[in-house]
């Protein structure tokens, strides 16, 4: 007899405290095993807030002695570099096939191998036309 009636007729059964509590607890515990609080935040330069200069002063970047304003000045300015400058090595996968794009032959000039692009003569005049107007 521990089941009462709900409002829509249905069966319902008494409510535990105890049980509810070990349930809350056990879920937060599980919850807190992958938890991991983060501090240290990196620009993304796509959703960059512009900070303008004050129009008065000398430098644009006229922060005095604030040290985290030049803390985030660093990370945009470094956000700014291109990855061969910033890392050592490829972190992802997708950098790893563009990370060494030295040619493996050197270009040359022999004619037997280069072939430029040249044009015609109908082309030229076309260029000249296009260009004047």
């Amino acid at each position: 007899m521990g089941d009462r009636a709900a409002e829509g007729g249905a069966l319902q059964k008494e409510v535990n405290i105890v049980h509810k509590n070990s349930i809350l607890c056990e879920t937060i515990q599980k919850e807190e095993r992958f938890f991991q609080l983060y501090t240290n935040y990196r620009v993304n330069p796509k959703n960059v807030q512009v900070l303008t200069g004050k129009p008065n002063t000398a430098s644009m970047y006229d922060t005095g002695s604030d040290e985290g304003v030049m803390k985030d000045l660093e990370k945009f300015q470094s956000a700014k570099r291109m990855p061969k400058d910033k890392y050592e090595g490829p972190i992802t996968e997708s950098m790893v096939l563009g990370w060494d794009s030295k040619p493996l032959v050197p270009r040359s000039t022999d004619p037997r191998v280069h072939h430029p692009r040249q044009q015609s003569n109908i082309t030229k005049f076309y260029d000249r036309v296009q260009s004047k107007s």
